[in-house]
């Protein structure tokens, strides 16, 4: 995306993003603001309690500054840093520069999640040592997603530190994120898609689960066309090619969507289809994405827009026997409170693996749609939500 500047305002030249996907670089020096460590809130308007906007943050982040207001709420001028995005703090900086700032979630290069994570095997007991005897601090779930901060050995075996205290190594597993990436639809590629889900299936010569049958295996995700459906009893089968059937629970088929009313020619939105664990992403009534999605045991259905988005949070909800956590999942993108569309690290079961509630997408399709939808997530900014006047996407869950 190209960065245009016009007198002090920063005007994005197309999508809706403030700057480049990567940083600002504005030529020549200008009125800016820049924000040496920390995190500061942003609000919507220049006044006590106006919404929140989201929260800017790092480390030499350097914004444009468009104005500065006097207003109540703020013993100090208002510092507008953007469209609809006003700032009180003594953390922020005015001076003159170029606006410079990196975009969050921070990936190294060739690396697909900013974070090394691990899940626990069991249910675990996080100690404020790395000793067996030292006081608790918590209990956390199986299945919960970690990021550790480094490993100490003692003469009880090797620890893992964490966020909260340590771990045994041995209750841990380190996960490898998903390789799983969607399909970019155009002319080439178009609806329906079909993929094996996040298991294995046999392939067999006829719609049979007979082992005899059998003719080859496909791996999870992949790609397939379907040419029939037959039913055999209770079991269903979806013929793959000439000679060739899978058991039809395998398969899973992100089809068209006609335009929903009051959805614009060529206004972007999202379809998810809970039965089909399939999301389908549209401008207008084209389709030019589609992936394979783990859906919610009490996903809501429902007309939505997409209202908060996150570079990276924490997950957490108790239970009777401790604390289930995914700790920095990144790209969050709220749509209800409590219920997002977010990456999944902890599993590589897409259109088989339940989640708890939220609609989970592999690391690269969960980023695609993050820069994908609005609102846009500007360089330097940890989170954003919606305003009136900045409307987040459409999303249809059915």
């Amino acid at each position: 995306m190209i960065l245009s500047i016009v007198g002090l305002f920063v005007v994005p030249a197309a999508g809706g993003v403030w700057g480049s996907r990567t940083v600002w670089a504005a030529p020549g020096s200008r009125p800016v603001v820049t924000l040496r460590r920390g995190a500061v809130k942003v609000y919507a308007e220049a006044r006590q309690r106006a919404p929140r906007r989201g929260i800017i943050g790092g480390r030499n982040a350097v914004f444009p500054l468009l104005a500065r207001i006097k207003a109540k709420g703020c013993h100090r001028p208002w510092l507008q840093i953007g469209p609809e995005a006003f700032a009180c703090s003594a953390l922020l900086r005015p001076g003159q520069g170029q606006p410079r700032a990196t975009q969050h979630p921070l990936l190294r290069k060739g690396r697909l999640m900013p974070r090394s994570y691990f899940v626990t095997r069991r249910i675990v007991t996080v100690r404020s040592k790395p000793s067996a005897g030292a006081p608790r601090v918590r209990t956390l779930r199986e299945y919960s997603g970690i990021v550790a901060r480094g490993k100490v050995r003692t003469s009880s075996g090797v620890w893992r530190r964490t966020r909260s205290g340590y771990l045994p190594a041995s209750d841990l597993r380190f996960v490898r994120p998903s390789q799983l990436a969607g399909v970019q639809l155009g002319p080439k590629h178009t609806l329906p898609v079909s993929w094996i889900n996040g298991a294995t299936a046999w392939v067999t010569n006829r719609p049979t689960w007979s082992r005899s049958a059998r003719v080859a295996g496909l791996k999870a995700y992949a790609r397939v066309t379907v040419y029939e459906r037959r039913k055999v009893g209770r079991q269903g089968f979806a013929r793959i090619g000439t000679g060739r059937w899978v058991p039809a629970d395998r398969v899973r088929t992100a089809r068209l969507r006609k335009l929903p009313n009051g959805v614009g020619a060529a206004e972007k939105w999202i379809h998810v289809s809970l039965a089909d664990w399939s999301l389908v992403a549209y401008v207008g009534p084209r389709p030019v994405f589609a992936a394979l999605i783990s859906r919610g045991w009490k996903t809501p259905k429902g007309r939505y827009r997409i209202t908060r988005k996150l570079a990276m949070a924490t997950m957490r909800f108790n239970t009777r026997t401790g604390v289930y956590e995914a700790e920095a999942v990144p790209w969050v993108i709220y749509f209800k409170p409590r219920y997002a569309l977010h990456s999944a690290y902890w599993h590589d079961g897409f259109g088989s693996h339940s989640s708890h509630g939220c609609i989970n997408l592999s690391p690269r399709d969960a980023r695609w749609l993050f820069e994908w939808t609005a609102p846009g997530l500007p360089p330097g900014w940890f989170q954003i939500s919606q305003t009136p006047k900045s409307r987040g996407t459409h999303l249809l869950i059915e």
